[in-house]
């Protein structure tokens, strides 16, 4: 009878323990794409470093032109804020964003770049790494805050 409760309990160790794993791999939902883990970001950060003129984009001014209009058009007048694109392939860019520290412009920033349809200079599947100023005007500090991406 002992043996049978230890094998059942073994069992359910093992279910538990494999149901724990599993989950902890699934991306996370958040702010209308899914929460990088901190390897990608870092992998970002690295393939940056490793290349140069990482922010010479082809058609950057006019991609940085759609955002910043999808930006404005859907944030306050006086927001702050500063976006920097790091092409990382022809299909795939990042985009970093500086911001006032604030939940909802992180949201609002993070969903407004997800959700907008762009022209076709700018590549669909985008990155997005929020940073936050100290300072409201934009001084100080950034640190990183948060990082999403559009596809799993």
């Amino acid at each position: 009878m002992k043996k049978h409760i230890i094998i059942l309990l073994t069992f359910i160790g093992l279910i538990f323990i494999s149901c724990a794993f599993s989950n902890g791999n699934e991306p996370i939902e958040k702010f209308c794409g899914y929460e990088m883990t901190i390897n990608e970001v870092n992998e970002i950060t690295e393939w940056s470093a490793k290349n140069p003129d990482v922010y010479n984009v082809k058609n950057g001014s006019e991609i940085y032109s759609e955002i910043n209009d999808s930006i404005r058009n859907n944030m306050p007048d006086n927001l702050e804020f500063e976006i920097f694109l790091i092409q990382l392939s022809k299909k795939e860019v990042c985009i970093d964003v500086f911001v006032a520290k604030n939940e909802k412009y992180f949201e609002k920033v993070s969903c407004t770049l997800m959700n907008t349809e762009f022209s076709e200079i700018v590549p669909s599947q985008r990155k997005i790494r929020i940073y936050s100023y100290t300072n409201s005007d934009g001084s100080g500090d950034s640190p990183f805050e948060i990082a999403i991406k559009s596809n799993k």
